[in-house]
């Protein structure tokens, strides 16, 4: 189950949801808990495993695990005391313009990766953003992940 609310003038269109971990076997065993199907992917840009989880009457959680300290997600996840980082993933027609409208409404969103395909959405192309009092999302680009 997704989760589709447009986010007002961003342009933005939530999706599921994601988490930073520093390892990845308590999450699993929590999601596998609660039945939750879980799809794993090493993606060798972000030197990171990838894994989500679907369920049929729940929202989808997305599981980040940087594999090395040379990943962009170890710098986030070391900042958290608990070792894990929640964030939101959205849809937009148009990154650009959803990260114009929410420089516009001053929060100050700053790039963490860049544009790229992905590894377990149909190489759907998505980045990370760091956004003023929301912290970390993930939007994805023109596309609704499967």
């Amino acid at each position: 189950m997704t989760v589709q609310k447009t986010i007002d003038h961003t342009g933005l269109i939530l999706h599921h949801d994601g988490l930073v971990v520093r390892e990845q076997e308590s999450a699993q065993r929590f999601f596998e808990g609660l039945d939750y199907v879980g799809t794993t992917a090493f993606d060798p840009e972000l030197d990171a495993d990838f894994t989500i989880y679907k369920h049929d009457s729940r929202i989808w959680t997305e599981i980040m695990c940087p594999k090395s300290e040379d990943s962009p997600l170890t710098r986030v996840v070391a900042r958290d005391a608990e070792s894990v980082v929640r964030y939101n993933c959205y849809v937009s027609d148009d990154v650009g313009y959803s990260v114009l409208a929410l420089k516009a409404a001053r929060l100050q969103p700053v790039r963490v990766t860049p544009l790229k395909p992905t590894v377990l959405f149909g190489k759907a192309k998505a980045c990370f953003y760091s956004v003023e009092g929301m912290g970390l999302i993930r939007i994805f680009e023109n596309v609704l992940p499967p």
